[in-house]
């Protein structure tokens, strides 16, 4: 074992928290090659006789916990949510009420995209809009920003929020993508004419 060359720098015990492989393979066009690897602290014996008996159940059970955890707690960004009511905005002018889809998905109600963007718009507003109760999704459970007449209309701008209840998550300072609110408030009240110009000047730009 060595690390740039230098044997001295690996620790003899071959033990610790760093570890690092290195594979050098040219593959052909289409072709593929899998490289499965395994951590473990202790190596018990029937990991010795077959280390890979398992793999791909594992990376199949990480996966879905993965994916359902994330469907649970983050939504899309807002930037995302954004370029969506954009492209759905767009669609609409070619469209028209020719496209009409069920939204919500269930309810029964036909929406053409134009509608869609706007019930889009309306959610993600919601979380910072005051509710019937006078609070704001964003600021959760937490009394202070929810009661207090000193902070209640502070409002952060979180990186993301939590998919059930619209609290916000990871950090509060996120003016950049999450400030892009300010321009579905703005389409919410001038209607489809602001995204209208916003996806030209987006054009122009490139």
């Amino acid at each position: 074992m060595s690390l740039a060359h230098h044997t001295e720098a690996v620790n003899p015990k071959h033990s610790g928290t760093k570890a690092a492989a290195r594979y050098s393979r040219t593959l052909e066009p289409g072709e593929e090659w899998v490289v499965q690897l395994r951590l473990a602290a202790i190596v018990y014996s029937h990991l010795k006789e077959a280390p890979f008996a398992d793999f791909e159940a594992i990376v199949t059970q990480r996966k879905e916990e993965a994916n359902e955890f994330y469907q649970s707690v983050i939504p899309p960004w807002m930037p995302v949510n954004f370029l969506i009511v954009l492209a759905l905005r767009e669609y609409h002018r070619y469209y028209g009420n020719t496209l009409r889809v069920e939204c919500p998905t269930g309810s029964g109600k036909l929406m053409n995209l134009d509608e869609v963007a706007d019930e889009i718009s309306r959610r993600l507003s919601n979380i910072f809009l005051l509710n019937e109760e006078g609070k704001r999704a964003v600021f959760g459970d937490y009394r202070l920003f929810n009661d207090d007449p000193h902070w209640r209309d502070l409002i952060p701008f979180h990186e993301y929020f939590h998919g059930d209840t619209g609290r916000g998550c990871g950090a509060s300072h996120q003016t950049g993508w999450t400030g892009l609110i300010t321009q579905i408030l703005t389409g919410l009240s001038i209607g489809s004419v602001m995204f209208t110009n916003t996806l030209e000047s987006l054009a122009s730009d490139k």
